[in-house]
């Protein structure tokens, strides 16, 4: 671009020009977003080959002028500990990238990391590097199931961070994407939904959603379980309201029918369908529908229909496209009628869907109820090792199993969601822990009779034998 002298004024002076090509005249102006994304890079510190290819995939990133990128060499001092610093930037974080070589595996310090990003449902990006180990690490293995994270190997450590700094900027683009196509819908306040973002039918990881104020909500099924294994109902405070729900009031109606020997026609399946569809997505709803077709037919004691049902929901789950821990499960439905029904008939036979498992490469998943289980056995060890190491002349005075109720009664809500007729089965086996686990905490042969019930109800011929 030039620029010509058309005029000079005096006595002030002054001088009058004009572009010689005013088409050329743009100017870049440089553009940078008043909220950046916040990324964390979770590796190995302090070894050379790791830290030079954080300090790329850094700056990489943050040219992008969309994210700041925290590393925790690049800090100054802090009155934090080392641990506390890092691993508070990282619950302050949108999004962490992991990256891992096979040859080294996974460090404490990456895999507090690790643990942290499950915590707090933290988003993350995971690498791994085969070049000079091909074997996977346990953790990338576990990944296709677990929190249906996804994952990516590369072949030579230096693409680490071209790689890393390219998938969050196509993340970032997929997601408004996706959005602006109304295929991503974000819940307001009142929906109160476990995911922030709900993902509708974009990615086959994706977990359908259940209304967290549906797992908080569960007085009812966690009354009738405490009374069920107490013997007695509880006790509420006179200021004490009780919370409860849509969900949970279907699950009060369901337990009869487990615990009780109603029959299923007493459960109105029909309606409890138009509940579940008005929650779900038209994809996950079919199958659901198809599962619970399956219910009512093993409850009638016809496991033919059982079997075809749940064979309709696998080729159905397949075709849309769902998560691969719901068809996993409704391949270990169809293991187990298989099963119940070559024991009818006095047969063996190998099933396909055993066949399909034992195949797989993926870890057997189920988000929210292995969460809640893994709560549940936690629990259960805390109060055993607080028994076992407690002074002989201490004292309890009341005790709190409100909370093994309520994920108790989250359990059953969350099986009856999805329609998983094994993990509805189950739940005797997890009121049967439940109760082993007070037996052994206090000397109650109310909980031995409890227990006697459970065997029964299982049908465990040895377990009765042994009580």
């Amino acid at each position: 671009m030039g620029i010509r002298v058309t005029g000079i004024s005096t006595p002030v002076g002054g001088v009058s020009w004009e572009y010689t090509k005013a088409e050329e005249h743009s100017t870049i102006l440089p553009i940078s977003p008043e909220q950046k994304i916040k990324v964390f890079i979770s590796s190995i510190c302090g070894v050379e080959k790791y830290d030079k290819v954080r300090a790329e995939l850094k700056n990489a990133i943050e040219n992008t002028q969309l994210a700041y990128v925290y590393t925790f060499e690049n800090k100054g001092a802090s009155t934090l500990s080392a641990g506390d610093h890092y691993i508070l930037a990282l619950e302050d974080s949108d999004i962490c990238i992991f990256l891992i070589d096979n040859a080294d595996g996974i460090k404490l310090g990456v895999q507090a990391e690790i643990d942290t990003v499950k915590k707090h449902n933290i988003k993350a990006l995971y690498y791994f590097c085969d070049e000079t180990q091909k074997e996977k690490t346990a953790l990338e293995q576990s990944l296709m199931g677990a929190h249906f994270a996804k994952s990516k190997t590369v072949h030579s450590f230096s693409e680490l961070s071209q790689d890393g700094a390219q998938a969050l900027i196509d993340d970032i683009v997929a997601v408004y994407h996706y959005y602006c196509t109304g295929r991503i819908v974000l819940n307001s306040g009142e929906n109160d939904e476990i995911q922030a973002v709900d993902v509708v039918g974009t990615e086959k990881y994706q977990l359908p959603t259940i209304p967290k104020s549906t797992l908080k909500n569960v007085d009812k099924c966690k009354d009738y379980f405490l009374k069920f294994v107490l013997g007695y109902s509880r006790d509420r405070y006179p200021d004490e309201t009780e919370k409860t729900s849509e969900f949970d009031d279907w699950g009060i109606q369901f337990l009869p029918i487990l615990f009780e020997g109603k029959s299923i026609k007493h459960f109105n399946t029909a309606m409890y369908l138009d509940a579940l569809k008005a929650q779900q997505d038209d994809g996950h709803y079919q199958v659901v529908q198809l599962r619970w077709q399956a219910i009512q037919a093993y409850f009638v004691g016809d496991i033919e229909k059982c079997v075809e049902y749940l064979e309709a929901a696998l080729s159905l789950a397949k075709e849309t496209n769902q998560p691969t821990w719901v068809i996993k499960d409704i391949l270990v439905d169809l293991r187990n009628q298989h099963w119940t029904r070559c024991t009818a008939r006095n047969e063996y036979s190998d099933t396909p869907a055993q066949k399909e498992l034992t195949e797989s490469s993926e870890e057997l998943y189920y988000p929210i109820l292995d969460r809640i289980h893994e709560s549940l056995h936690e629990k259960y060890i805390e109060g055993l090792y607080k028994k076992k190491t407690e002074s002989p002349y201490s004292v309890t005075i009341g005790n709190n199993l409100d909370q093994y109720g309520e994920m108790l009664a989250s359990s059953l809500i969350v099986s009856m969601y999805n329609g998983s007729l094994t993990h509805i089965l189950l739940i005797y086996e997890k009121i049967r822990n439940f109760v082993f686990y007070l037996s052994c905490k206090y000397d109650d042969w109310n909980f031995r009779l409890t227990l006697y019930k459970l065997a029964i109800y299982a049908g465990k011929e040895k377990e009765i034998k042994g009580i």
